[in-house]
């Protein structure tokens, strides 16, 4: 029996989602042959484990295969170590565009796996393990739930032929109906898939529309909500007088828990060009995501936060994690 270690980015459904799929994939195609160790994760995470030593002294003798979605470790020493050791027993699915130049940059790029930067994790995981030729797209196949989230996360709404307005609708209805679960986003992937037998190919079942419809009725209802509350919050408690670090950005800063979007800033977007917003975590440290408050800005927010903070992301929205020392030197400072 083969072990596996599934390694998915824990913070969005991007990540979630995409986990869910290779798992899923994993137990069809090996049914009771595949032992499988979840490890949901955040970049500074895997940094922790490189940095403690688990990876380079015991990964070896743990796992057969290690698979990783919608992250990379930060540190390229990692990355070639797992090539080395695991060889195309290590399956790298990512769309973020840092750390894909970082891999060409530094003579890993050839891992197994799939890297695209015009779609999300969850569709690369998609083509890698259920649709390696390409098929599903082009036949209508393709569950259109994946299609849509995909678009939201990777930013290619307008290539995909959908509006910022819907995609974010359907991703804030996700949020709300499967709560960053992985069990619950089984649950969807079990109910929009299936394999067909006769043709020998994975499908949209007939509830795929349907699931469709509901997560973008949901998410409309959010959205109102979303907006009116935003501006407010954003009136009430965003600190303006932020820039970033040695530019002449504005930048607008608000310190609030749970889920956030370069969406949330739209009512001041023509007087910042960034947003931040900063959340403390259980253990002290502090979460920060950096946006571009407007779609065509060519600042690159994941190219930012990976060189200085260690972070990694998009080009309009990023993230990273901060120790408590470094979040008071940028409070003082009000830079980024």
């Amino acid at each position: 029996m083969n072990k596996y270690l599934l390694i998915y980015h824990k913070e969005d459904n991007d990540g979630i989602i995409s986990g869910a799929l290779i798992n899923k994939w994993l137990k069809f195609t090996y049914k009771e042959d595949a032992d499988i160790t979840l490890c949901p994760s955040t970049y500074s995470e895997l940094s922790e484990l490189w940095e403690s030593g688990e990876v380079a002294n015991f990964w070896h003798n743990e796992y057969d295969y290690v698979i990783m979605t919608d992250l990379s470790f930060n540190e390229i020493k990692a990355m070639k170590y797992l090539k080395n050791t695991f060889k195309n027993h290590f399956i790298w699915i990512d769309h973020h565009a840092p750390a894909i130049q970082a891999s060409i940059k530094e003579g890993y790029s050839g891992l197994e796996g799939y890297r695209d930067t015009n779609q999300s994790a969850i569709l690369n995981a998609y083509r890698y393990f259920y649709d390696p030729l390409n098929i599903a797209r082009e036949d209508g196949t393709l569950p259109n739930v994946l299609r849509v989230l995909s678009a939201y996360d990777s930013f290619s709404y307008e290539r995909e032929g959908y509006t910022l307005d819907y995609v974010e609708a359907v991703n804030l209805g996700a949020n709300s109906t499967y709560e960053l679960d992985f069990d619950k986003c089984t649950q969807m992937l079990n109910i929009i898939l299936y394999y067909d037998y006769a043709e020998y190919v994975w499908k949209a079942s007939i509830h795929n529309d349907c699931i469709l419809e509901n997560l973008e009725n949901c998410g409309k209802t959010i959205q109102q909500y979303e907006r009116q509350k935003n501006k407010k919050i954003i009136a009430d408690y965003g600190d303006g007088g932020w820039f970033i670090e040695n530019t002449n950005r504005k930048c607008i800063v608000l310190f609030i828990q749970g889920q956030t979007s370069s969406i949330m800033f739209d009512s001041v977007k023509h007087l910042y060009s960034n947003a931040a917003v900063f959340k403390r975590t259980p253990t002290g440290d502090w979460v920060m995501s950096l946006y571009n408050t407007n779609k065509n800005d060519n600042f690159h927010c994941g190219e930012y936060l990976k060189e200085k903070y260690n972070g990694g992301g998009h080009q309009g929205a990023s993230g990273c994690t901060l120790s408590e020392s470094k979040f008071l030197k940028m409070l003082k400072t009000k830079t980024i």
